[in-house]
């Protein structure tokens, strides 16, 4: 239980909002059956889980160079 408590205590609220909706989509698709719902969940599921997210906005794996200093000289 205390490893539990612990997991949960790192999240932040995207990661349960996250859970939130992957749960919400999983309740639609057991009651609507449609697949896209299904995918919808597992995809916010997987997102909440594992810490992941979509796109390069900083907690993905792709490599952004840091912004570089460019210096203009004047003739």
């Amino acid at each position: 239980m205390k490893r539990i408590k612990n997991y949960f205590r790192t999240w932040d609220s995207a990661r349960y909002l996250r859970l939130i909706l992957g749960t919400i989509f999983g309740l639609a698709y057991a009651f609507d059956g449609q697949t896209f719902y299904l995918l919808f969940s597992i995809f916010f599921l997987v997102q909440a889980i594992m810490n992941i997210g979509c796109g390069c906005a900083g907690n993905s794996s792709c490599a952004v160079e840091p912004k570089k200093k460019v210096e203009i000289e004047e003739r």
